[in-house]
């Protein structure tokens, strides 16, 4: 690939002011027209391009503008990026600086494949999302020289945006509690990082302390058809008066099940979702859905107001966690008690 240096070769002049035309500065620092129509026909015969990744770096301490990376998972949690997006977008517009953010997906476990220094050196800071243990045990016991804020993962390192996992199962169990529910189930998916169990161990225990009785766990797939199969394992047995699901996924698929098989919800079963889907699609499930809502947007937008706060890096800004509420929302699965 022809480079600056091969087009100031062929044409006898300095590679500086090749970079100076190429970079569209030839007028301001007083370059003939002859020499930039020349300059820009030999990089069109040669088959210049620009070097981005290069560019970046040359820009990367400029005050003007700042460049981060935004680390997701490539694992069920995708459809969640784009309400995280939504709120990055939303805090990038309110903060009135220059922002380009780009995504970088991995696997779970192995953030060391995609997370390095040399590839973090290309940014001003990063923001990791859904990491798992062995990821959070990584970036822990690594030495990175740009900020780094992680998403929902609490860290003695690193600033945080959390909410309270433990509170979200305690909820659920206490709303079906006023409903007078006297049974109830579980159906998640395996846990991939330690707020999922958290969230099912504290709703198991807040069960039992209210005296609503559990039925075992059923783990399915994190998805729409994963909540129906996962139903018609309990129409194959009993029903429980409430089901707690772990994600809207599963909790739409769980709905159509019930439906199918003309259970009355919530005349019957009473039903309440984690509320990690989009807004708008848990208000038009049929019935409406209940959750325990998780302010995606919210926690995107304090995320990127954390990162920020360590710009520009010469300044170091002292570690900060912050915790988001997690409303319950009711609708007609889970309707509210006089």
């Amino acid at each position: 690939m022809a480079t600056i240096k091969d087009i100031a070769q062929k044409l006898g002049i300095s590679p500086s002011t090749v970079s100076i035309v190429l970079r569209g500065e030839g007028k301001k620092r007083n370059i003939s027209e002859s020499t930039m129509e020349k300059v820009f026909s030999c990089a069109r015969e040669l088959g210049y391009q620009p070097n981005i990744v290069a560019k970046r770096l040359r820009e990367i301490d400029s005050p003007a503008s700042y460049t981060i990376a935004v680390f997701w998972t490539s694992d069920f949690r995708a459809p969640m990026l784009v309400r995280f997006l939504r709120g990055l977008q939303k805090a990038i517009e309110e903060s009135g600086l220059n922002i380009e953010f780009f995504i970088r997906q991995y696997k779970n476990d192995c953030l060391d494949m995609t997370l390095t220094e040399n590839m973090l050196n290309m940014f001003h800071g990063a923001i990791v999302c859904n990491a798992s243990e062995k990821d959070i045990a990584y970036i822990d016991n690594a030495t990175f020289f740009k900020p780094i804020v992680l998403y929902n993962r609490p860290s003695p390192k690193y600033s945080a945006v959390t909410i309270d996992n433990g509170l979200v199962g305690k909820l659920a169990a206490g709303e079906f509690k006023k409903h007078g529910c006297d049974s109830t189930c579980v159906i998640t998916s395996e846990s991939v990082f330690a707020g999922m169990l958290e969230r099912t161990d504290s709703f198991l225990a807040e069960s039992q302390r209210l005296s609503i009785k559990s039925f075992p766990t059923i783990i399915v797939e994190n998805s729409i058809k994963g909540g129906y199969e996962g139903v018609k394992k309990l129409l194959d047995s009993s029903l429980p008066d409430s089901i707690f699901c772990a994600s809207d996924a599963i909790a739409i698929g769980a709905l159509y099940a019930l439906n199918e098989a003309s259970v009355a919800v919530p005349g019957k079963v009473k039903l309440i979702s984690v509320g990690n889907g989009d807004r708008e699609t848990e208000e038009f499930t049929y019935p409406p859905l209940s959750v325990v809502y998780i302010p995606i947007e919210e926690m995107a937008m304090n995320c990127l107001k954390l990162l920020t706060a360590q710009f520009p890096l010469n300044i170091e800004a002292s570690k900060q966690e912050i915790v988001i509420d997690t409303p319950y929302i009711s609708r007609s699965t889970c309707p509210k008690t006089d």
